[in-house]
């Protein structure tokens, strides 16, 4: 919530929220953990609920590569949920 505030101060249009566990890696490159749908979900309702309406909030689950399609829709269907504006699936490729 509280970065959320920040950068809408700083005047930064929209923020992408990704649900790998730190650090991150590449949505491309193997050797990623994810964080529980719950926590990411928490975190989603967190930001969705500090935000202004002209702020935009991108969920990235970055399942696909680790529990397939489906559970990456069925990830990014529940950030939407939480208050996400959008949720983005097509760099969650494994290669």
């Amino acid at each position: 919530a509280r970065t959320v505030h920040e950068l809408e101060d700083a005047g930064v249009a929209g923020l992408h929220l990704e649900d790998q566990v730190n650090p991150k890696r590449c949505g491309h490159l193997d050797g990623k953990t994810l964080i529980g749908t719950d926590d990411m979900v928490a975190k989603v309702a967190a930001a969705a609920e500090s935000k202004t309406d002209d702020f935009v909030l991108i969920a990235r689950p970055d399942a696909r590569g680790i529990e397939g399609l489906g559970a990456s829709i069925e990830r990014g269907n529940a950030y939407r949920a939480a208050g996400a504006d959008m949720m983005n699936t097509v760099n969650s490729v494994s290669q």
